[in-house]
């Protein structure tokens, strides 16, 4: 559980820069933005797994993490809030 806790930590500090986001902009192809959208759905549905079956600092980092890539989203220009809406509605039917 502790190698868990320090891997899942050490993951979220060097990921939480959300490079393929940042790159996204005004001029970005749709294909572009579909890819980015398909990764962090699959990686927010996972994380919804995750937080079903773990607790305490897990739960923390998983949420950050999630919270970090919602937040990366909105300051998209010109798409941030097509991406972020997408992944609010996928966050609200994940078990549908």
């Amino acid at each position: 559980m502790r190698n868990w806790f320090y891997f899942n930590l050490i993951i979220f500090l060097i990921v939480l820069s959300f490079e393929d986001l940042d790159s996204l902009g005004w001029e970005s192809s749709r294909q572009d933005v579909d890819s980015v959208i398909d990764k962090y759905s699959t990686q927010l549905s996972s994380i919804v797994e995750v937080l079903r079956d773990c607790e305490g600092t897990e739960t923390v980092n998983q949420l950050n993490y999630a919270s970090g890539f919602m937040k990366a989203a909105w300051q998209v220009p010109g798409l941030g809030h097509k991406v972020s809406f997408h992944w609010s509605n996928r966050i609200l039917f994940i078990d549908s």
